[in-house]
């Protein structure tokens, strides 16, 4: 199964719960964020490598996704990632240091590498 039919797999059953609009969408990673009346909220699905980390700084540092009350991080699902380096590893962690994003859902393995990293 390529990367792709992953992506549009965990894409279709994602989107099947929450309305969802694509904010970037290539072979290895889609970017989704969830649609009013739902909270704000970004799925990313897919593949996070050091060929989409800009793309992913980009769509995170200005989300189209409301605000959220009292400036609260963005939430941020990582249940479909099904591979991450450190580029990308690097990207959500300093996001999440700053306060912009929180990391939610992370699949077993990249939940090793939060624990193996840390805060």
């Amino acid at each position: 199964m390529t990367s792709e039919s992953v992506v549009a797999r965990h894409h279709a059953a994602s989107s099947r719960a929450t309305p969802a609009r694509v904010l970037h969408a290539e072979e290895r990673l889609r970017i989704t964020c969830t649609v009013p009346p739902a909270p704000p909220a970004i799925r990313l699905l897919g593949e996070i490598d050091a060929s989409n980390t800009a793309a992913l700084a980009r769509t995170l540092a200005h989300p189209p996704a409301a605000p959220r009350a009292g400036g609260e991080p963005l939430p941020v699902h990582l249940a479909d990632v099904t591979f991450i380096d450190v580029a990308g590893l690097r990207t959500l962690l300093l996001m999440r240091r700053e306060g912009r994003i929180e990391l939610h859902d992370p699949p077993p393995q990249v939940r090793r590498l939060l624990t193996l990293i840390g805060p």
